[in-house]
């Protein structure tokens, strides 16, 4: 892990700065030239293609989705012998998706899998997600969407809660990917504080790239940091994007994080995968006062077939540090949906809340709409060669 990659953040009343992981989905859909040949070699026999057929039904990709469809190919690539195709019939035999549920086969099927060397089953869904989240860095360009984001903070006075303090901010949030860092970055943009129009609704943070990207991160981030200001309660909040719990499913960060299977049913999917994970190496990807390791534990929400990521939820604590900076949990659950237009997998809604053990505590929830797709005429490269050690603290 370089000094580059490392992300501060600082909770209380100190600057959070999450490691900007933004990615949302966009998968190439097959071209029905490509379906058709992959289906002609299927029926030759080809159990390669038998199981490229079983994924296109399972996801719906270039073939009306149908998981008895997927299963039948799926079940003649695994009578072949192709290990991952082995492994989807026993899950798909374990969930009841597409076949009745029969846990006999399921344990069968696992077994063949494994007697071929595949990885356990919970490494085998993990190794499908961070190919998911790397393949939304690969094919995504930029995104931009409007945020609902509304904040409720409450102070304590003498073990007294105090009455609430309420804002309503929204915003035009926009999801860049930048050269040099290889991760998304959120850039916030208000242009409504609680229903008073303070700026036009336009795309500024877009427009901005499509002009000179030699100047437009700087530009970018003066934006967002000004909109910063106006978050309620005492845990400054600059990066608080919708997706930074997907930075940690990329493949090059898996291996610092232990996951295990809590349960099936979850994010109201009856067949996804409850995995929870906990980060065991240091220093931790997120950091604190003082660049203090902040291990992160949590859950995700997970497809064990297309390793899709259905929600997300990040759970940290920062100690004390003294001068006035308590000791504070955070939690921020993420849930994702299909936008259809664009054919893509984005934020749906974002729940956070920023506990103070003597203090006060934030609670926020963030909706997403009017997703919108663009692309610059360059790369944007950030300036600079590292990123600063520590967060500005605000005024």
């Amino acid at each position: 892990m370089t000094a580059r990659h490392a992300r501060t953040v600082a909770l209380a009343a100190i600057l959070i700065t999450l490691a900007p992981g933004v990615w949302v989905h966009a998968r190439q859909e097959p071209t029905p030239a490509a379906v058709a040949e992959t289906h002609a070699r299927a029926g030759q026999g080809d159990a390669d293609a038998q199981y490229e057929l079983g994924i296109m039904y399972a996801e719906g990709r270039g073939v009306p989705q149908n998981d008895a469809v997927a299963f039948a190919w799926y079940r003649q690539a695994a009578e072949q012998g192709v290990a991952k195709a082995q492994f989807n019939v026993g899950l798909m035999y374990s969930t009841g998706r597409g076949v009745p549920r029969d846990e006999a086969e399921a344990v069968t099927w696992y077994q063949k899998a494994a007697a071929q060397g595949l990885a356990e089953a919970v490494d085998e869904v993990i190794a499908r997600a961070a190919a998911y989240v790397e393949d939304f860095v690969e094919q995504l360009s930029t995104v931009v969407m409007e945020e609902d984001y509304r904040q409720t903070s409450y102070r304590n006075s003498l073990g007294t809660r105090g009455a609430p303090t309420q804002t309503r901010l929204v915003s035009e949030f926009l999801l860049m990917r930048v050269q040099g860092v290889g991760e998304w970055i959120g850039f916030r943009d208000v242009f409504e504080i609680n229903g008073r129009q303070i700026r036009d609704r336009q795309d500024r943070l877009a427009t901005l790239f499509l002009g000179d990207a030699t100047t437009a991160l700087a530009q970018a981030q003066r934006i967002a940091q000004e909109s910063a200001r106006y978050n309620l309660g005492s845990t400054g909040r600059t990066f608080n994007v919708p997706t930074y719990a997907l930075f940690f499913l990329h493949p090059s960060n898996t291996r610092r994080f232990r996951f295990e299977k809590a349960g099936e049913g979850c994010a109201d999917e009856n067949t996804a995968w409850d995995i929870r994970f906990e980060e065991i190496e240091y220093p931790t990807l997120t950091r604190g006062f003082e660049g203090i390791s902040l291990p992160s534990h949590g859950r995700f929400c997970l497809d064990p077939m297309s390793g899709r990521v259905i929600e997300t939820q990040l759970e940290l604590y920062h100690p004390s540090t003294g001068l006035g900076r308590p000791a504070t949990d955070a939690m921020a659950t993420v849930r994702f949906a299909l936008e259809p237009r664009l054919n893509l997998w984005v934020p749906l809604e974002m729940r956070e809340r920023y506990s103070e053990r003597i203090g006060g505590s934030t609670s926020s929830t963030a909706r997403y709409r009017n997703y919108r797709q663009f692309r610059t005429q360059g790369r944007i490269v950030q300036s600079g060669t590292e990123p600063p050690a520590e967060p500005n603290r605000p005024e």
